[in-house]
């Protein structure tokens, strides 16, 4: 199963493994693992010990079509394209200056007071350059996608983020696919044109769009006309309206867990344990009949 994402954090490596669900987000390797687009898409076997028989481990494909701060530009001068995960990448916050003004009934300070705390703010000033400095040469070796207006521009020219959406719009016009989409603005316009592109394109394709609220649904109808999707295949998903005496407590949203509580868990039979197999016990008696 194919999982895409814009956002950055790690919020889906950190929940696949507390649960134990394999998945592969492109990395290979262990002491330093790498970026590599030729990983994703490989199947995961476990053999047995004794007959050494093969089951196939059900796995995503994960996606971050936007990057995130655990990629990390490998900092080499030899190499200058390869992407490395570090989860102990801490990001920094914005420097902030702290100013200090002087009380107005501070009158009677000395010469070699004001001269101390000339020094003092000169040295402050030059750590917050340095500091500074320091943030943005961190920053620039994150691989994101900052939210700005040259966003399609980032995404088009930098070779990673291109392929990244070339598998989103490769998977998109396969035939029979059926994305479920929530928690996404359709505000990113280079990922909406894709979408409506594959909607006009595929009539096989049908997009199931989970809105939070009937607010949301109204701004998706916005962004993307009906007229631009003639076949029809995208499919709004709302929650049902608040009654009129319904307080803010009973109205429905449809978060992540009440769409799985309500849409993906009905799908899943419960497992019902039933025999390995069966024996068949003979008792051979004599002819009194006793055992």
């Amino acid at each position: 199963m194919n999982l895409f994402t814009t956002n950055i954090d790690l919020v889906f490596e950190v929940a696949f493994e507390r649960l134990g669900v394999g998945f592969n987000d492109g990395f290979s390797g262990k002491i330093r693992p790498t970026f590599d687009l030729g990983s994703p898409g490989s199947l995961q076997y476990r053999s047995g010990v004794r007959y050494e028989h093969l089951s196939e481990i059900p796995t995503f494909d994960l996606y971050k079509l936007h990057g995130s701060i655990g990629w990390e530009l490998l900092d080499d001068p030899t190499t200058t394209s390869d992407i490395v995960f570090d989860a102990s990448v801490q990001r920094r916050r914005n420097f902030h200056r702290a100013r200090r003004t002087p009380s107005r009934t501070d009158h009677h300070q000395t010469t070699e007071r004001c001269r101390r705390r000339k020094a003092a703010r000169a040295s402050s000033e030059h750590g917050a350059i340095g500091q500074l400095a320091a943030f943005t040469h961190a920053y620039d070796r994150l691989v994101i996608v900052n939210p700005e207006k040259q966003k399609f521009a980032t995404t088009v020219l930098i070779e990673t983020y291109y392929e990244l959406i070339r598998r989103f719009a490769n998977e998109l016009e396969k035939e029979n696919r059926a994305p479920f989409v929530m928690g996404f603005s359709f505000r990113d316009e280079h990922l909406r044109k894709l979408i409506v592109r594959a909607a006009r394109t595929n009539p096989t394709l049908q997009i199931i769009v989970f809105c939070y609220n009937l607010a949301d649904r109204a701004a998706y109808e916005t962004l993307i006309p009906e007229l631009d999707v003639p076949n029809g295949n995208i499919l709004y998903v709302t929650p049902p309206p608040p009654a009129d005496d319904a307080n803010d407590d009973d109205v429905v949203h449809f978060d992540l867990d009440t769409v799985v509580t309500q849409y993906f868990a009905p799908l899943i039979p419960e497992s019902t344990r039933g025999p390995d197999g069966q024996i068949e016990l003979i008792f051979k008696t004599d002819d009194s009949g006793t055992a």
